[in-house]
């Protein structure tokens, strides 16, 4: 869930070598995702604390379009409007575009 939402957001991350060998299929489709939206060291995010719901989320627009990261233990019982589909989803965390973007996803 850690590194969902440091990929989600803006500025350059930066991942321990021991969660992409452990983790490594999870954390390229996270990359890809980021990268489909065109999130870089200057797009915008906001934080939108969640507290007592076992849950956060943020949103980064990117050049391309918005991804919507929802993490925290809870992250499944979130519901998001019906104008996102979710694209990735793993342990503690779920990822969402705008149906309305104009890009191709395929998880592989």
């Amino acid at each position: 869930a850690a590194n969902a939402y440091i990929l989600a957001s803006c500025g350059t991350p930066c991942i321990f070598y021991k969660h992409w060998i452990d983790c490594k299929q999870d954390i390229k489709a996270m990359i890809n995702a980021r990268q489909l939206a065109g999130i870089t060291n200057t797009s915008n995010t906001t934080f939108n604390a969640y507290k007592g719901n076992g849950y956060n989320g943020i949103m980064t627009t990117g050049t391309k379009t918005s991804l919507l990261a929802i993490v925290g233990p809870n992250a499944n019982k979130f519901e998001v409007s019906n104008a996102y589909a979710e694209i990735l989803n793993g342990y503690h965390y779920r990822y969402f575009m705008p149906k309305t973007a104009n890009v191709a996803w395929v998880d592989l």
